[in-house]
């Protein structure tokens, strides 16, 4: 567990206060009392009945950055690739830094065998995930661009975009959930997405809730992508790279499933001898499942939109098949707002068995009173996969038609636990009106009290809130707490009891 404050709270209170209550059966969470000063970063115990179970009472991981190095990969995250968002002071919800992505893509053409390129060309060879800059004229020819040193040259400037991406630009940090993986995943973080002078119509953001969104979850054997381990009873396409004993092989002619297939150190017809060991350093070898959709961005007509179908799931340690594909209702136009902080929230359940469809997965922008998408029949997995591995935090962004796409995401706030149980401090009397809340940072936590260190985010001081509790079902008191926000300043010892003499 990694927790990051912007203050250093490491005093807590003792003190235990018994109630002698009915023994009701309460349906949701209730409070009825707080103890300690509602001001940023001060322990507060809440009183209640029906908190239920949390069995760590911290979030698995808080980190607000602003104790981060800036130009360095947040503490408590990490990536298999060589692009990733960075601690920036750009902008920030709170506090003065918040995580940063730089992303910028080109709609150059993808690469085709029967086409003739021109020294200066851009062309992005998908099987690879890489744009390539042609340096001597060539074409037609069959030989792939990640076969061809002679024509084509990878990591050169594109004139829009000083990262050299055309198409897609990739970019992801991750959270470890720990060798155990989770069976749910809660992410919260607020976020500010700026599309600069982007010019293309209609493009993807792989972002904030699952693999093309805040929160992807999969599960790796390697630290490299996108080559796999070779298994004979795959289809691969010309120009997908697989390691097989210690060596790494470009497949030179699609090999066609379901096998069985001869091994690549066998097959010349299909597969020819790429590098020892694996030395792409931008592979992965997948053995689990990720859940994600797409967010699709319409410029013309200024709105968020679903593709046709999502994917519940892929399995990568078979054929990269899609399981669960299923049509979304269209995502809100509204789902999120550019130029401005936001908060969103995502949560991922497991399915209760392997191909199951009673998984859980929605996303959520506090302030909005319907879900981006709320799906409760998904297939999460199959027999044989483990737990979620990763959390991701953004992960790419696609331009699909002429023009480019200079797009900046800004992550602050960033909290990341494997149950949706937590403490929330509102502007509404009611959840369900709620339209700010700031997410709070437990310490202790049973069925009847917890302990929380506060924060206050944007909230001013002498403001009155509203606090929630939300159990690990995600049921909460549906009528806030009232509490108001004391300046550090105005806190004051209790008075003295009265009406007391002196024997």
């Amino acid at each position: 567990m990694y927790v990051n404050k912007k203050q250093i709270f490491n005093f807590s209170l003792s003190l235990a206060i018994f109630f002698m209550l009915p023994n009701f059966a309460w349906a949701a969470p209730s409070i009825f009392s707080t103890v300690g000063t509602i001001s940023d970063g001060q322990n507060v115990i809440i009183n209640g009945n029906e908190f239920g179970t949390k069995a760590i009472a911290a979030s698995f991981y808080y980190n607000n950055l602003e104790n981060d190095t800036i130009g360095q990969i947040p503490a408590g995250q990490a990536t298999n690739i060589s692009k990733f968002g960075t601690t920036q002071a750009n902008l920030s919800y709170s506090g003065s830094k918040s995580l940063e992505f730089d992303y910028c893509s080109d709609s150059k053409s993808d690469w085709s065998a029967s086409d003739i390129y021109e020294v200066g060309d851009f062309v992005y060879y998908a099987p690879n995930y890489t744009t390539y800059t042609v340096i001597s004229d060539v074409g037609p020819s069959a030989i792939t661009p990640n076969l061809d040193g002679v024509h084509y040259q990878s990591g050169l400037i594109n004139p829009h975009c000083s990262n050299g991406e055309v198409k897609e630009d990739w970019q992801r940090n991750a959270i470890d959930l720990g060798s155990d993986g989770a069976d749910k995943v809660y992410v919260s973080a607020w976020v500010y997405l700026n599309k600069g002078s982007s010019t293309s119509e209609t493009w993807q953001w792989k972002g904030i809730a699952n693999i093309n969104s805040q929160s992807s979850m999969y599960y790796d054997l390697s630290t490299t992508y996108p080559s796999s381990i070779w298994i004979d009873s795959r289809a691969y396409s010309a120009g997908r790279y697989v390691t097989y004993g210690g060596n790494t092989y470009g497949c030179i002619l699609s090999v066609s499933a379901p096998g069985p297939n001869p091994s690549p150190d066998l097959d010349a017809t299909h597969w020819a001898f790429y590098a020892p060991g694996n030395p792409l350093g931008n592979a992965q070898a997948y053995e689990e499942t990720d859940v994600h959709t797409g967010s699709w961005w319409d410029e013309p007509m200024q709105r968020w939109f679903n593709p046709a179908a999502a994917v519940y799931y892929f399995d990568y340690a078979t054929q990269n098949i899609m399981h669960g594909v299923t049509p979304l209702p269209g995502r809100p136009a509204d789902s999120y707002l550019w130029n401005q902080w936001q908060r969103l929230e995502f949560y991922a359940q497991r399915a209760s068995a392997p191909l199951a469809a009673d998984g859980i997965w929605n996303e959520k922008r506090i302030g909005k009173s319907e879900y981006n998408f709320n799906i409760t029949n998904a297939i999460t997995h199959e027999a044989g996969n483990n737990p979620w591995r990763y959390a991701i935090l953004s992960h790419a962004i696609a331009s699909v038609v002429d023009g480019y796409v200079d797009f900046k995401v800004y992550m602050d706030d960033i909290y990341v636990d494997k149950t949706q149980a937590r403490v929330e401090i509102c502007d509404s009397s009611t959840w369900s009106a709620r339209s700010h809340c700031e997410i709070q940072i437990p310490t202790v936590w049973s069925d009847a009290s917890a302990t929380v260190s506060v924060n206050q985010g944007s909230f001013a001081d002498g403001a009155t809130a509203y606090l929630y509790m939300v159990d690990e079902n995600g049921n909460m008191n549906a009528n806030g707490y009232p509490i108001s926000f004391i300046a550090d300043a105005d806190a004051v010892a209790p008075n003295p009891p009265t009406g007391l003499g002196v024997l």
